[in-house]
């Protein structure tokens, strides 16, 4: 079985919209360095600065902005993935963020 999610294309763009809605009712503001999106398509790795649920939704949102055409995948905390597990089919993928193995797995995934 490959560790690379499977994503439900129905089901990721279900998701899109509650993603939008959301984090426009939870946030005031999304920052972007203009430098960090000066060439989007050499631009392949989003990082965030931790795998909350929070992170996978907003990447959904930059992905289908900024990456429509391609697929996106992205590490989300295992312990979040089993419980949101409607993350898996939209291409997340856990990791334990506390060990050697889960940075491992988030390399040889990514």
């Amino acid at each position: 079985m490959s560790e690379v999610p499977a994503i439900s294309p129905l089901r990721h763009r279900f998701f899109l919209e509650i993603a939008r809605r959301e984090l426009t009712s939870h946030f005031h503001t999304v920052r972007l360095l203009r430098e960090s999106f000066h060439d989007y398509s050499d631009c392949r790795v989003v990082f965030t600065n931790h795998p909350s649920w929070w992170d996978p939704l907003l990447l959904l949102l930059l992905a289908d902005r900024f990456f429509p055409a391609q697929k996106s995948f992205g590490p989300i905390d295992a312990h979040s993935l089993r419980r949101y597990r409607i993350f898996r089919r939209l291409g997340f993928f856990g990791i334990d963020p506390q060990t050697r193995a889960g940075a491992a797995k988030f390399l040889r995934v990514s």
